[in-house]
């Protein structure tokens, strides 16, 4: 963080978007536990990790509320009942 400085306007926007698509609970914690002991050190992209934060949480609520449906969407729209098919792929590793 020393190399882009607590005032660089950047930092901000490389919190957002290394961040902009976390959406578990382990995101969250990995994105908390590593600013904790830096939070004086992003200068002016304090707002912008205050922002991330809540972001991951809306993420995390959005997940809980469709995933499943959207899961349920792709295994009609392109199978997944272990015939092989893209649907099989999408949800071996999340599924699991």
């Amino acid at each position: 963080m020393s190399r882009f400085g607590a005032g660089s306007f950047i930092m901000g926007t490389i919190i957002e978007s290394s961040t902009a698509h976390f959406s578990t609970e382990f995101d969250l914690l990995q994105v908390k536990d590593f600013f904790k002991p830096r939070r004086g050190q992003v200068g002016s992209g304090r707002r912008k990790l205050d922002q991330s934060l809540e972001h991951i949480k809306i993420n995390i609520a959005w997940r809980a509320n469709h995933e499943e449906d959207v899961k349920e969407w792709i295994r009609n729209k392109f199978g997944g009942d272990d015939d092989g098919g893209p649907g099989d792929v999408l949800f071996a590793a999340s599924d699991s």
